[in-house]
């Protein structure tokens, strides 16, 4: 959805004390173009208009709807352009998630950047994400205290060194032993 009502995503209530979002607004002219890879590892390419009919007609709705087809993949590449002019007046977004809602909202001033915005639809995948991630993070600190003792024993074997923790009359042999330099 292109949205272009307010300065940068933000609109100001009559009084001006708060802002909010004016999602739904229309704006014509803005265009959409995806790239992605299908389940057989071929390119494909397709676009969309967003409120592409012509006066006299019924209204569409402010946003654009389309499908990916069948796709096992980020979308590669998306490209919004509108019919602002100005020097920048498109924006290209690179590894957008499936299933996704994206709201894209120009800049009224020229230079400013464009802004993003990503909305995914919680599903029954977000715990299965959430097991995996903290298993592998678990997994990785498991071998990482394995290797890290590994090369403590391996030091201690190579230089004589005790790995028993220090006894009180260690330390103050280890302080003599230090003063003494």
């Amino acid at each position: 959805m292109l949205n272009g009502a307010c300065d940068n995503g933000w609109c100001y209530s009559p009084n001006g004390s708060t802002r909010y979002h004016p999602f739904g607004v229309s704006y014509s002219g803005a265009t959409y173009k995806y790239t992605v890879l299908d389940t057989a590892g071929r390119r494909s390419a397709a676009q969309v208009g967003q409120l592409p009919q012509t006066s006299y007609h019924a209204l569409q709705t402010p946003y654009s709807f389309f499908g990916l087809g069948r796709t096992n993949n980020y979308i590669e590449n998306l490209f919004v352009g509108t019919t602002i002019h100005a020097p920048v007046h498109y924006i290209n977004m690179e590894g957008v998630i499936p299933n996704s809602k994206v709201v894209i909202l120009p800049s009224s001033k020229e230079g400013e950047r464009w802004k993003e915005e990503l909305f995914l639809r919680p599903g029954e995948w977000i715990p299965w994400v959430t097991l995996t991630v903290v298993v592998g993070i678990l997994l990785l600190a498991i071998i990482i205290l394995v290797l890290h003792l590994n090369e403590k024993v391996s030091l201690s074997i190579m230089f004589g060194i005790t790995l028993i923790p220090f006894s009180e009359r260690g330390r103050a042999r280890a302080k003599e032993n230090i003063s003494s330099y």
